[in-house]
């Protein structure tokens, strides 16, 4: 979306400055300092005021955000299907705007316990602008100072100072309800109501995002597409990343967002997270995804100690009838003999800061009528893993100069392995692939799967020239024979006597043994009707 909300999130972020109490002398000490004594004396005109206590409303307000230095976006990204709004030179114009609490502190700063705007609408004063913005309500309550500082700059008449530092930006709530953008193609974004409570030293209590709706017509097919989002809600979110973006330079906020995401690999950022009814539909394919769920348990010390992602359901889904893109994905399903992709999975994991061992307990994905992929694992170094990575040359890694394999095993190599297990149930996309395939290159289905069940079979002798243990690749090229052949559940672990590193398993394969590694391949033969 583009610059969506440029000048006016200026004006938007007026919501933010703390205090209460007072009286009316002081509150029109606070009046002027915002530049609201009179009509026009800062960059705000208004055609009514009433001043109660310390208490404050204003009708037919404009704010004339286009007097203000545009934002640069240097990072700004467009595509052919977004709304394109430019908000670049608008004004802002406020049916009702009132503030609760006017005072000024010891340092001259006007502060406000509430401020709420009614009725916002984005006014276009370039002729070449294109696209309509509105909201309905705004507020903000009890922000810091420092922030009130700046916000007064906006108001007045002068040169508006830089934002404050992240650390000391601070509100206890924040809403916008019924935001509403229309570009000059017809193509429309909706959210119902934005909120943020209890923000404080770059972490928010709570976040917020309801009725989001996003209509849109794709260049490629002509279709109207549609993006629709029930609500998400994240609890105690760690918004260290503003942080990264005050850097100076795009590379310094490449690399500060990147220690920042590497800094505790098994720390999401936030302590629960809850999304409901996301749907995505366009020229024939849809995408559903009811509901999905991430809570993370953390001790006294704020470290997480277990993640939970409970059950979830997504479909994907193709209309041949529907549009272009329905055309070309159903026969591609029907191929495999799909009408639609049914996707589940669940997670759970712990982790104990004092041994540095993170133990994922459940971990699965599963493809209805396909496949179900389940993984265990025991791993230690989690800490380590995030050293390293914080240190990684993120710079070089966006431009591709730093191999991402080799950077990814350096990583990986300071991990130490307790035990592994992968299971692989077939659910029919075995026999399917093997269809598929024959099809494609005019082979008869079974010819293939012997060709395949041939190689597999010659494992063992080309992992004896690397000098792996003859009893493990011998036992693994009998597992997926098998599992070939016969369907079932192929099951792959790995319990060694003692924990193991990439390094070790690499540097020398000749060292690792069967009985060492705790090696272990079987399948289990789907039972035959």
């Amino acid at each position: 979306m583009k610059k969506l909300l440029l000048s006016g999130t200026a004006a938007i972020l007026l919501a933010s400055c703390g205090g209460s109490g007072g009286n009316a002398k002081e509150a029109e000490a606070a009046l002027e300092l915002l530049s609201l004594k009179e009509s026009g004396m800062g960059r705000v005109d208004f055609a009514e005021k009433d001043v109660s206590g310390s208490d404050a409303t204003f009708k037919d307000v404009t704010i004339r955000t286009s007097e203000l230095e545009p934002v640069e976006d240097d990072m700004d990204m467009e595509t052919d299907d977004s709304v394109d709004v430019d908000m670049e030179g608008a004004d802002l114009n406020i049916e009702t705007l009132s503030f609760s609490g006017l005072e000024v502190d010891d340092a001259g700063i006007a502060l406000f316990s509430t401020m709420k705007m009614k009725g916002l609408t984005a006014v276009q004063t370039d002729e070449d602008a294109t696209g309509d913005l509105t909201a309905s309500d705004l507020t903000l309550e009890e922000p810091s100072p420092e922030l009130a500082a700046w916000i007064a700059g906006i108001l007045g008449a002068g040169e508006v100072t830089d934002m404050p530092a992240t650390e000391a930006v601070s509100f206890e709530g924040f809403s916008l309800s019924n935001l509403s953008a229309v570009d000059d193609e017809e193509n429309r974004f909706g959210i119902g109501k934005i909120s943020v409570k209890d923000y404080e030293q770059l972490k928010a209590g709570e976040m917020s995002l309801e009725d989001m709706n996003l209509s849109f017509i794709d260049t490629d097919s002509d279709a109207e597409g549609s993006f629709k989002l029930g609500s998400i809600k994240v609890d105690g979110a760690k918004m260290d990343f503003l942080k990264a973006l005050e850097e100076d330079t795009e590379e310094g906020i490449v690399s500060g967002v990147t220690q920042i995401a590497y800094g505790n690999p098994i720390d999401p950022g936030f302590d629960d997270f809850a999304l409901e009814d996301l749907s995505f539909d366009l020229a024939g394919v849809s995408f559903l995804l009811p509901s999905m769920n991430y809570k993370v348990d953390r001790n006294s010390d704020g470290v997480p100690t277990k993640m939970t992602m409970p059950k979830f359901t997504a479909t994907f889904s193709a209309d041949a009838e529907g549009g272009l893109y329905g055309q070309q994905v159903a026969p591609m399903l029907a191929a495999f003999g799909y009408e639609e992709v049914k996707i589940t999975g669940e997670a759970e994991s712990t982790y104990d800061p004092e041994t540095d061992i993170a133990d994922s307990t459940k971990n699965y994905i599963e493809v209805e009528n396909a496949f179900r992929l389940s993984t265990t694992s025991k791993v230690g170094g989690v800490q380590k893993l995030g050293e390293v990575m914080q240190n990684m040359d993120a710079e070089a890694f966006s431009e591709g100069s730093q191999d991402p394999t080799s950077m990814m095993m350096e990583a990986y190599s300071v991990l130490d392995f307790y035990n592994l297990s992968l299971s692989l149930e077939d659910q029919g996309v075995v026999d399917n692939a093997f269809t598929l395939v024959a099809a494609q290159q005019g082979a008869d289905p079974a010819q293939l799967r012997a060709q395949v069940v041939g190689m597999v079979s010659a494992l063992p002798a080309i992992a004896q020239g690397f000098g792996i243990d003859p009893a493990i690749s011998t036992e693994l090229s009998t597992a997926l024979s098998s599992f070939l052949t016969q369907s079932g559940t192929l099951t792959i672990t790995m319990n060694p006597e003692e924990p193991v590193t990439l390094p070790m398993l690499m540097s020398d394969p000749t060292a690792i043994t069967k009985q060492s590694l705790g090696f272990s391949a079987v399948n289990d033969p789907a039972e035959t009707e």
